[in-house]
């Protein structure tokens, strides 16, 4: 958070210094502006009244009086800075807004294009309301960038807080994973054991299951045999059997009665 209020602060600053350039800037350029009409400040060294003026091309030297006389005798142009009469550029010195250039041919032509009316004899200065005008914009727009700002610290701490509970909760659910893990591991452990100890008994119990497997059907063989002596004696004794057979039922009922 200290970072990013770090390059909050940086970029109000930024604009802060705009509002200060757009008020100071023009101020700035009259102190190192020549007082020759038309001449930008990086050129004002180069334009000396009173003294002959060296074409900034190099082609040659004129006399003052031949500076801006709306002829061209430099083969650059550079010795009309403030006149249309060659292919050059003019320095609209905008005191009290932003200084800027424009075309040679652009000055005379009725048309304002500098905003203190330097290029046009007919125009009004209106560099100091276009000043106050765009310094009123800059401050607009520094409360923009505070308000956009300030929404986006919300946003950014809003998105944080998330974020540490949602990772509070993935954590308690790695936890709950690992906890049910390891009972599954026991779990199956504990199976397996049962398992093994079930085979154990399993293979335990085989030799006897095999004697009683063995016992049946030596028992099966003899009540089949019994079964046909006792058919034959049946046969030739029927009433003996019938009988008997009459008293097991008795007896039967007897002990459901009791």
């Amino acid at each position: 958070m200290a970072g990013q209020a770090r390059v909050a602060s940086g970029r109000v600053g930024r604009w802060r210094v705009m509002a200060v350039w757009a008020v100071v800037v023009c101020t700035c350029a009259a102190v190192h502006a020549s007082s020759v009409k038309g001449v930008a400040p990086k050129d004002a060294s180069h334009y000396t009244p009173g003294t002959s003026f060296t074409c900034l091309d190099g082609s040659g030297a004129v006399p003052w009086d031949m500076v801006n006389d709306d002829y061209c005798d430099c083969s650059d142009g550079s010795d009309e800075p403030g006149t249309s009469a060659c292919d050059y550029h003019f320095w609209c010195s905008n005191k009290g807004f932003v200084g800027k250039s424009i075309p040679s041919s652009m000055v005379g032509d009725g048309i304002c294009d500098c905003c203190d009316g330097s290029d046009e004899p007919t125009c009004d200065n209106v560099c100091e309301s276009m000043g106050k005008a765009r310094v009123r914009e800059i401050r607009k727009q520094i409360r923009a960038l505070k308000e956009g700002l300030g929404v986006r610290e919300e946003r950014v701490a809003k998105s944080k807080r998330l974020y540490a509970e949602k990772e509070g909760e993935r954590s308690a659910l790695e936890q709950e994973v690992q906890a049910l893990e390891a009972v599954m591991e026991q779990e199956e452990a504990a199976l397996e054991l049962l398992e093994a100890r079930h085979n154990e008994a399993v293979d335990a119990l085989r030799p006897k299951m095999d004697d009683v497997k063995g016992q049946k059907r030596a028992t099966r063989l003899r009540e089949d045999e019994l079964g046909d002596d006792d058919e034959e004696a049946r046969a030739r004794n029927p009433s003996v059997y019938m009988a008997e057979d009459d008293e097991e039922e008795q007896q039967e009922e007897e002990m459901e009665e009791d």
